[in-house]
């Protein structure tokens, strides 16, 4: 009769439990990128070993054709790498397969200086990452769930020589969220303004007005030129804004690299817009004026101090590149659909706002 009563208390509790343990479970991530690893055992692993270094020099694409996660990655699907570069700047490698075991190998170098944060998605790949003065080379088996790795790099081009199954298969290499493959197996992805000549872009451009130039800032009642409201330091244009990916609400996107290279970026979501402006140098003009499409030659034009601009864009990144004399402010009049649109512009990494379109970044 005690084991009897017993019973129900049994089979409750047991009951019970697993409703306390399910949500834990299933809030597991996908890719199983957490140190503790996941539910599924590794399959045999392949010794780490150094991929052989290309015999032609790698294919360049613009970097900004990793932005955003891939489509369709999920556990399960066909063997393929999926390569993205997040909001944050931190890059992502992704591995799946179907159902047997596939072997990924590869090697991932910056142009310049190190990676860094070179994170594995399971706690038992620690030992199939090599990290080298420069990059990491990786060698590890998986079998029916996403697997890899994530890290950081420095401003400039990303360098990646993959192979799968001991072959190099270009056509399942997925960057990005067009899941553009590489031209080659082996290839890097870089400024635009590092790649010679210009790359193709996915879109079309939507159909451009005349070309505009800005209006000039208002003046105060005094007849004087208005001043614009100066930022401080440079420093504060440090750093990709957080967020800026194809698709992105309608705004500017300002930053400086560690190399010294501005970059002016524009995006919207499902409806066109026209982006206008003027970017000076305060005492010398700026140079190396680099646009993201070749289409855009005659959108951004060059002036005896700077750039003037005039384009509408349409559900993905467009913009130029532009360097500034050392230690001087660079002046920006920017315009987005007709007026200023100040709250719409995001500068460096802590997205700063300025309070008017006309200002300057200042040492």
């Amino acid at each position: 009769m005690v084991r009897v009563g017993r019973m129900p208390c049994l089979v409750l509790c047991g009951f019970a439990c697993s409703l306390i343990a399910w949500p834990v479970a299933a809030q597991q991530p996908r890719d199983g990128g957490t140190a503790s690893g996941t539910d599924t055992p590794l399959p045999p692993q392949p010794a780490v070993t150094e991929v052989e270094d290309p015999t032609a020099p790698p294919q360049p694409l613009v970097i900004t054709t990793a932005d955003g996660e891939p489509r369709g990655m999920q556990p399960g699907s066909p063997a393929a790498f999926w390569i993205w570069r997040d909001p944050q700047g931190t890059w992502h490698v992704r591995t799946t397969t179907q159902r047997r075991p596939h072997e990924f190998r590869g090697r991932i170098w910056p142009a310049s200086g190190a990676l860094s944060a070179i994170t594995p998605s399971r706690a038992e790949f620690r030992d199939r990452l090599r990290v080298g003065p420069r990059g990491v080379t990786f060698a590890f088996a998986t079998n029916g769930h996403i697997d890899g790795f994530d890290f950081r790099a420095p401003e400039g081009c990303v360098r990646f020589n993959l192979k799968l199954d001991a072959g190099q298969r270009p056509a399942r290499v997925l960057i990005g969220a067009r899941r553009r493959p590489p031209p080659a197996p082996t290839f890097s992805l870089c400024p635009q303004d590092t790649v010679t000549g210009q790359l193709p872009v996915a879109d079309p451009l939507p159909t451009q007005p005349a070309f505009e130039e800005p209006p000039e800032p208002p003046a105060p009642a005094t007849g004087t030129p208005a001043a614009p409201q100066e930022l401080k330091p440079l420093s504060i244009a440090d750093g990709r804004p957080r967020g800026l990916a194809p698709g992105a609400p309608a705004a500017y996107w300002i930053w400086r690299d560690a190399t010294g290279l501005w970059h002016l970026r524009t995006t919207t979501a499902r409806l066109e817009h026209t982006f206008r402006g003027r970017v000076v140098g305060a005492s010398a003009p700026v140079g190396g004026v680099s646009p993201s499409r070749s289409e855009f030659r005659d959108r951004i034009r060059v002036t005896p101090r700077g750039v003037v601009f005039s384009f509408v864009t349409r559900g993905h990144i467009d913009g130029f590149d532009f360097r500034p004399a050392d230690n001087q402010c660079v002046r920006f009049n920017l315009d987005m659909g007709g007026g200023p649109r100040p709250k719409r512009i995001y500068i460096g990494a802590r997205r700063r706002s300025p309070r008017t379109g006309v200002f300057n970044i200042c040492p």
